[in-house]
């Protein structure tokens, strides 16, 4: 019985070590690959703005809809038919065609 609780414990030790080294890490992570606070150049994204929904406009629902219906996955070659499909629903489900960035 003693030599099970001092495995027991033994172990807890070993955990709590372990656990304190990935809180360590995970710290260390954070702080080298954090965000930039500031200018980020000529990105329009702003950390210290909130973020506000802007609802589509008429004429990119229309146009994401023409796209998808023109498109047709059975030409596509670099992809199985499959993730061509998925990846049009997606781009459908979010209103390509009203992207900001959408070059590739």
């Amino acid at each position: 019985m003693k030599n099970k609780l001092l495995r027991f414990f033994a172990c807890l030790i070993l955990i709590a070590l372990s656990v304190q080294s990935i809180s360590v890490e995970a710290q260390s992570f954070t702080t080298q690959y954090a965000l930039p606070s500031g200018d980020l150049g000529d990105s329009d994204f702003d950390v210290s703005s909130e973020r506000v929904f802007v609802p589509p406009s008429e004429e990119s629902l229309r146009l994401t809809q023409e796209q998808v219906q023109a498109f047709d996955c059975a030409t596509v070659t670099d992809a199985p038919k499959s993730e061509c499909e998925a990846l049009v629903a997606v781009y459908e489900s979010t209103n390509g065609a009203g992207w900001k960035d959408n070059t590739n």
